[in-house]
């Protein structure tokens, strides 16, 4: 892995953890709507006896766990990035490197904060790349 897909990791990460959270929300509308009523007598049940909204509810915990895994994933390698990118002796690097893969601003973005040319902002993420040395128990997702 090279350093710029170790840093991107932080990035995916939020992305997967933010989809799973947009699929909990949804999980989440459909245990608690309401079904609109059935006229006449139909009685069903399932298998195992549950509430309809049980299968649901026990998705919704399921993810719940592997959300709450994940956010503590992340938290762990943003702490390795952090510590990563803090090696490295030139601050503008070690800006650069921040805003772009820890506070996900666009190289504009970068460029027009730091007031600097989009060119100066290009050249200085490729030499940080160039000096970073990933930690030997770097966290690979």
């Amino acid at each position: 892995m090279d350093p710029k897909e170790y840093l991107q990791q932080v990035q995916w990460l939020n992305l997967r953890i933010n989809s799973q959270m947009k699929e909990r929300e949804e999980l989440m509308e459909m245990a608690t709507s309401l079904s609109s009523p059935i006229l006449g007598e139909k009685v069903t049940s399932s298998p195992t006896g549950d509430a309809g909204f049980q299968k649901s509810l026990d998705k919704v915990w399921e993810l719940d766990e592997k959300i709450n895994e994940e956010i503590d994933l992340l938290v762990n390698l943003r702490m390795q990035v952090h510590r990563v990118i803090g090696h490295l002796k030139n601050y503008n690097y070690q800006l650069v490197l921040r805003y772009l893969y820890i506070n996900g601003y666009s190289i504009d973005e970068i460029a027009e904060k730091m007031n600097m040319t989009r060119r100066t902002i290009n050249r200085w993420h490729k030499d940080a790349l160039e000096q970073i040395e990933l930690p030997c128990d770097a966290i690979i997702i």
